[in-house]
């Protein structure tokens, strides 16, 4: 609790002024992709597809961002709860959208069913769609101790290597990276972001910070489904 005080404190200081938030240029797509969970890589169901993703109990603000961000364009976008508490994000056209910039490579689990998908690397062809999908990785993944940004999650061998490549290709230095073999796998990235990428994550921060207070709690969000 310490720990998330101190950094919404040090993020506020960073945005006293509200102009400076609306300077960010972000690329909501590709603040979605980054968000995504592709443990074992994208299950798509095609056609009639409306799955978006699943997030675990403790995930809501990722949710409650995401129907900030993209509710008003897709008025279909529902959040089903389960008893359990984990959350699915549902949205035909969202889904059709989000699938499209994946290459269906892994193994047809059923018939219009494919298992493992991966992003394609080529669907990133400017650095506001690279700083927006690294901070949408941070947003559900990321987590700050002091001057040490981390970016931690299991198996997804494909956001690894796309996390990878965009690092690469924005000249960040200093990022090191931990792959701990393990059931499941764990991936670390640690780095200290500089320019406009430390905007960016920090923005992501603040996001998870304003929607947090803006929801107390799950009655108080009117697209969201409780499943019996």
């Amino acid at each position: 609790m310490k720990l998330f005080l101190f950094v919404m404190l040090f993020v506020s200081g960073m945005f006293s002024d509200s102009t400076q938030i609306s300077k960010i240029d972000l690329d909501k797509d590709f603040f979605l992709l980054g968000t995504l969970d592709e443990y074992l890589g994208r299950r798509i169901r095609e056609p009639k597809d409306v799955f978006v993703d699943a997030y675990y109990p403790h995930e809501g603000f990722v949710v409650r961002v995401l129907d900030s961000l993209f509710k008003t364009e897709y008025p279909d976008l529902k959040c089903n709860v389960e008893p359990s508490g984990h959350m699915n994000l549902y949205s035909k056209e969202l889904a059709y959208k989000v699938n499209e910039y994946f290459g269906i490579e892994g193994e047809k689990a059923e018939k219009d069913s494919f298992t493992g998908a991966k992003l394609n690397k080529d669907v990133f062809k400017t650095d506001k769609q690279r700083y927006s999908y690294l901070a949408g990785v941070f947003l559900r993944y990321g987590t700050i101790l002091k001057d040490d940004f981390k970016i931690r999650f299991a198996n997804a061998g494909g956001k690894v290597e796309i996390c990878k490549m965009l690092f690469e290709e924005l000249k960040c230095t200093g990022v090191e990276f931990e792959h701990l073999k393990a059931i499941p796998a764990s991936n670390t990235f640690s780095f200290t972001p500089k320019g406009k990428l430390e905007v960016y994550l920090l923005y992501a921060v603040m996001l998870r910070g304003n929607l947090a207070q803006r929801y107390e709690e799950w009655g108080s969000m009117p697209f969201v489904k409780q499943v019996k």
